[in-house]
């Protein structure tokens, strides 16, 4: 088959001759996409032996264009791997085609390479065989399940992950039940578990510990079409329907191979097996963890430091961000539990605890930096807010009262430090309390003998003292009492005396004008006269 350009054609990832392809990194890069580059890709393989019907059964399923060869001809067929991404997914999955066995020693001896190479790999495994083999050793492929189950413990026995087994059988066509196949092959497959060569630790194992087995049986693709249709239909709705009930592509099935770490994974355990290395899980485990816990860190680093950022521009910009203390211990909490969570599948790696380190000193670093910087912004503006206070004591004539200002200045200093203290961690304003508070002592006698400070307070003083006091208005009603004595034979003499107090006002006279009166025609003067008079005063 003719390889086309891209990642939407099929990629003989391994050729014939066992060479690993250049291109996989190419592929990888069209099957995710920028988007979707960090994301765990799904990988579905299919084994069997030669002529078994794989190539066509990925190619309806999973709208693939693998090379078909005749049914039963052991000379064709497909060579080596070869990888496609899924035309029915909506998730990035990639789908790969195996070369079959034909049970001739040195062509196991490779077709069991390139199973041990998809297990390492594969969230799923589809062994395709036709029904009328079911029960024959060789042509039904029991060999190579049994090599299966012997890599797969070897691989994954000790952390016990768990794979699916779909056992899909073609042309079961002479009216019995599934479930009576069903029986005939998990009693075939049980029978290869006793027989499959097991670790020292694994022997205990039963196949249910690591196995999911499924069986789906096909009919005729030409004989019954409509319902072999019908058939493919619910097989892709498995694989490509996540809320599809028997969905299999399940997050306890996943290899967590990353898409834009592809190329390397599997070039490297392909070259280990190649050269007849025993791959070492462990080894593939820890380069897989290596680069999921890079890539939570890096998410985690890029989220903080928007965040952080933001916060060091209103910091510089001479501003305290407000209840900064418990956003930043949110900050750290939630950066890091993200980060636990994106790697809890590596929760015993060397590389976990590493980046997590690396990303809790970042935070720390980070965060501490911005706290001593709003600790000495609040510390400046404590003394601005001092010396005012002090010089507003002097032009209002209160004195010069630093004591009460120290208190009102620490008293506002600690309201202000404490929503910035991050109890996460154990940063507290309290020695910068007391710095500021042997700063304001200082200054305090230094202020005493100032002449500079003198002078500015008494020009406050003077301008204060130039501005017109403003008279407030007054109104006032008062009453008037005038006494006056008439003697006679005083000639021209008068005497007038006057008391007031408040509104009140008493006044007296002696005067000669008695005679007068009389002369006048107006009667008799008495000797002694009262006269009340009321007055209102008003002053604007």
């Amino acid at each position: 088959m003719a390889e086309d350009e891209g990642g939407s054609a099929p990629l003989q990832l391994i050729d014939s001759r066992g060479e690993f392809s250049s291109r996989l990194e190419e592929f990888a890069a069209a099957l995710g996409g920028p988007d979707q580059a960090d994301e765990t890709l799904l990988i579905v393989s299919a084994l069997g032996v030669k002529g078994s019907g794989k190539s066509s059964l990925l190619n309806d399923v999973f709208g693939t264009s693998f090379g078909v060869g005749k049914a039963f001809n052991a000379t064709k067929g497909t060579k080596g791997v070869w990888i496609q991404a899924s035309a029915h997914s909506n998730k990035p999955l990639a789908v790969m085609d195996t070369q079959g066995s034909d049970g001739r020693g040195a062509d196991m001896e490779k077709v069991n390479r390139i199973a041990t190479f998809t297990l390492c790999f594969s969230d799923v495994l589809v062994f395709s065989l036709w029904y009328a083999d079911i029960g024959r050793y060789e042509a039904a492929g029991y060999g190579l399940v049994r090599t299966v189950f012997q890599e797969y413990l070897k691989l994954f026995g000790e952390e016990r992950r768990r794979t699916m087994l779909m056992f899909v059988v073609h042309d079961h066509d002479d009216g019995t039940s599934l479930e009576s196949v069903k029986q005939i092959l998990e009693t075939d497959l049980k029978s290869l578990w006793q027989q499959a060569l097991k670790p020292a630790e694994s022997e205990s194992l039963q196949l249910g510990d690591l196995f999911d087995l499924e069986f789906v049986s096909l009919p005729h693709p030409r004989h019954r079409q409509t319902e072999y249709e019908k058939k493919i239909g619910d097989v892709r709705s498995r694989f490509c329907d996540e809320s599809s009930p028997s969905y299999a592509l399940k997050d306890m099935f996943t290899k967590m191979v990353p898409i834009n770490a592809l190329h390397t994974y599997p070039a490297v355990t392909w070259r280990d097996l190649a050269r007849g290395v025993e791959v070492e899980n462990p080894t593939r485990r820890n380069l897989v963890a290596a680069y999921r816990c890079d890539v939570a860190y890096h998410t985690q680093y890029s989220t903080a430091s928007k965040q952080l950022n933001k916060w060091k521009a209103d910091v510089e910009g001479g501003k305290v961000v407000r209840g900064f203390g418990a956003q930043a211990s949110q900050l750290i909490e939630s950066r890091i539990d993200e980060y636990e969570d994106a790697t809890s599948m590596h929760a015993n790696s060397q590389a976990r605890a590493k980046k997590g380190g690396e990303l809790n000193t970042f935070l720390k670093s980070s965060i501490t930096s911005l706290f001593q910087k709003q600790m000495q912004l609040l510390q400046t503006q404590a003394l601005i807010q001092f010396k005012d206070l002090l010089l507003n004591s002097v032009v209002t004539g209160g004195g010069r009262n630093s004591t009460g200002s120290k208190e009102v200045v620490l008293d506002s200093f600690s309201k202000k430090a404490e929503e910035c203290s991050v109890a996460a961690l154990h940063l507290s304003f309290h020695s910068y309390k007391e710095t500021l508070k042997d700063t304001l002592t200082s200054y305090a006698q230094q202020f005493e003998d100032s002449p500079t400070v003198q002078l500015s307070a008494m020009q406050r003083y003077e301008r204060r003292a130039q501005r017109p006091i403003r008279r407030q208005p007054n109104a006032n009603i008062g009453l008037n009492l005038t006494g006056a004595l008439r003697p006679r034979g005083f000639g021209n003499f008068q005497l007038v005396t006057g008391y007031s107090d408040g509104p009140l006002v008493m006044n007296f006279s002696v005067c000669n004008d008695a005679d007068a009166a009389e002369q006048e025609g107006q009667g008799s003067v008495p000797l002694f006269r009262l006269q009340p008079t009321l007055h209102y005063d008003l002053d604007l």
